[in-house]
């Protein structure tokens, strides 16, 4: 400010000399002009950016506080369950090897849950493929030809088999996670539990098999003894990627103890992208085993051919004439 005035009692002075003068009143009234424009000019750029590196601070502090968060297996788990409300449909592909001596049994399983919570699953052991439909409550079994079967009744599976779960509902399910170490790794999230008795093991059961309540309660029977773990990969959307099972098993069958190697790679994916799942018409209609052993048994006999019924009355006229 002192200088500005320096400068405007200059210009006055100045005024009463020659044409010259004039000319250098004019510069010092453009110079006045032009130094209080950088000073406000300097004034509003040290405001910006002390508002930016305001901004900057707090979205630092809130970056440091989530991180702070995430190191917390509960909190991370919290956040996934957040998150999982919004998706509306995805993807599971389970592979379970199981080793008992030499002996090495491996079953693939892998299922779309669409929008509307119908599923279609592939499943695949002893180099046979069986595909299943899941709609209306209903179990659909597709056979040869493009055929299908309605196996929902079907005694001899598990109870619950036709429940089929929402991503929200998977992630309620493995809230087992919440009791496991945590560490960050290339960016992502990974989340080991261990167990080494029958009821952590029958609770991580539960979680990767939601929905298999029944024969995840028929399988423990047997069980004499556990120990293992589960590694769950959570990606840096908060979307649960992956749960791997490793467990070692001391099983009873008969008057013999058994031990067995367990393991389970379960990938989630397609998180919201799936889409609707068409179910075909055939599908939609078909028929339990008994129902078709019924239409079976109640049809009539084929009536015969038109040809051999004349053929019949050209004999039996013959006949008559001999």
């Amino acid at each position: 400010m002192k200088k500005l005035f320096i400068l405007s009692i200059s210009a006055i002075m100045l005024a009463s000399c020659s044409n010259e003068s004039n000319e250098s009143k004019e510069t010092s009234e453009n110079t006045t002009e032009q130094s209080t424009e950088e000073s406000i000019n300097k004034n509003e750029a040290s405001s910006d950016s002390e508002k930016n590196s305001n901004e900057e601070d707090a979205d630092e502090k809130e970056k440091d506080d989530e991180k702070e968060k995430i190191k917390d297996a509960k909190a991370l788990y919290e956040k996934i369950k957040e998150k999982s409300a919004a998706v509306d449909s995805y993807t599971t592909e389970v592979t379970t090897t199981t080793i008992s001596g030499e002996e090495e049994f491996v079953t693939k399983m892998n299922t779309e849950v669409g929008k509307e919570n119908n599923s279609i699953t592939t499943l695949e052991m002893q180099e046979q493929q069986l595909k299943l439909l899941t709609f209306d409550d209903k179990l659909v079994a597709e056979i040869e030809g493009g055929n299908f079967i309605d196996i929902t009744d079907d005694s001899n599976l598990p109870k619950g088999i036709t429940d089929v779960q929402t991503y929200e509902e998977v992630v309620e399910a493995n809230e087992y996670l919440k009791d496991g170490d945590i560490k960050e790794v290339d960016g992502k999230y990974e989340v080991t539990v261990k167990f080494d008795n029958k009821e952590d093991f029958k609770k991580m059961l539960d979680s990767v098999n939601s929905g298999m309540k029944s024969m995840v309660d028929s399988a423990m029977e047997n069980i004499e003894d556990v120990n293992g773990e589960v590694k769950y990969v959570i990606n840096d959307e908060f979307m649960l990627e992956s749960a791997n099972t490793d467990s070692k098993l001391t099983v009873k069958q008969g008057e013999e103890s058994v031990k067995l190697t367990s393991k389970s790679d379960i990938k989630y994916s397609n998180h919201g992208e799936v889409g609707t799942i068409e179910i075909p018409d055939k599908a939609k209609n078909a028929k339990s085993k008994e129902q078709l052993m019924k239409d079976q048994e109640s049809s009539p006999e084929e009536p015969k051919d038109s040809s051999t019924k004349e053929e019949s009355k050209e004999e039996s006229k013959e006949e008559k004439n001999n």
